[in-house]
């Protein structure tokens, strides 16, 4: 069970969200003080390895830069005000966003003025300045509050009346996820694109990545006398035999403690994160648990702890 945060946790986490969007901004907006007077009408913006060959008018990439890392705060703000532990993955992603995109400014700004004219410019290691966003992201994350949540082994339901040998039951339950759902069209969206200006390796690893975000997209979970069966789509692609299993427990699931969304392993198991909530958790002797957030949860962990009785 995720408590919610406290009102200490709640000004942390929102004095978080603000300062690690705003860093980045405020310094894009000081270079530009700085350089204002120097700066050309056409930055430098695009590049092939350190050599400049692409530019953009300087006012309208100050611009589009400053939107959308205002996007990216209202986004960290946003989730800051939710009290779900889902804000530990947006609001550092937001900030990553927020750097990478001041950052691309600050360098094209600084090189561009540098050089006697845009096409001259030479990124050089300013191209280290972007890169260092994942640092940044990755210590938003760490400063965030962790989630008081309470970790028993998890609750094991029981049938009742208990299955008896040569009964037969089935318990089956949909999932979709709307985050994957998404993910695999914007990626879709990307691979026509690809295949557009000829980019056909670029569109073939688009069109596997969507695949498998798209898998995820639509899930059934299935239990029967052999066990857990998750499949996408009618395709049966994970299974796990009654026999391997220990017991079936659920656990509340929070795509923040995962790693976020999607088919996540860690130390700790496999999970399927569709969604914050249950989850049908396999312990299973001498292997990682696997587990698949999933409506009715309860319902279908007492029929598959039925079935591992039998199996015992």
């Amino acid at each position: 069970m995720t408590r919610s945060p406290s009102h200490p946790d709640r000004i942390r986490t929102a004095t978080i969200a603000a300062v690690s969007t705003a860093v980045p901004v405020v310094a894009m907006v000081l270079v530009w003080l700085v350089l204002r007077d120097d700066l050309p009408g056409t930055l430098a913006t695009h590049w092939s390895g350190t050599t400049a060959d692409g530019f953009t008018d300087a006012t309208a990439f100050f611009a589009a830069t400053l939107a959308v890392c205002g996007l990216a705060a209202i986004g960290a703000i946003v989730a800051a005000a939710r009290t779900t532990a889902d804000a530990g993955l947006w609001i550092p992603a937001a900030a990553l966003v927020a750097w990478i995109v001041a950052a691309t400014y600050i360098a094209s700004a600084v090189v561009t003025t540098a050089a006697e004219a845009p096409a001259d410019a030479v990124l050089g290691w300013w191209i280290v300045l972007p890169l260092a966003g994942l640092v940044w992201g990755a210590l938003a994350f760490a400063s965030l509050p962790r989630s008081r949540t309470a970790r028993p082994s998890g609750l094991v339901p029981r049938l009742d009346p208990p299955l008896h040998a040569g009964e037969h039951a089935v318990w089956i339950e949909h999932a979709r996820s709307r985050v994957a759902l998404g993910a695999a069209l914007v990626v879709t969206a990307s691979a026509v694109v690809a295949a557009l200006f000829g980019q056909w390796w670029l569109a073939a690893l688009f069109v596997v990545v969507a695949v498998l975000g798209g898998a995820l997209a639509s899930v059934t979970v299935r239990v029967d006398r052999d066990g857990l069966t998750v499949s996408s789509w009618g395709v049966p692609w994970r299974r796990i035999p009654a026999r391997d299993i220990s017991r079936a427990e659920v656990v509340d699931i929070v795509p923040a403690q995962w790693g976020g969304w999607g088919y996540r392993t860690t130390p700790h198991g496999t999970v399927v994160v569709l969604r914050s909530g249950p989850a049908i958790m396999a312990r299973r002797t001498g292997k990682r648990p696997f587990g698949v957030t999933i409506d009715d949860a309860d319902d279908g962990a007492a029929l598959l702890n039925a079935y591992v009785r039998l199996a015992s």
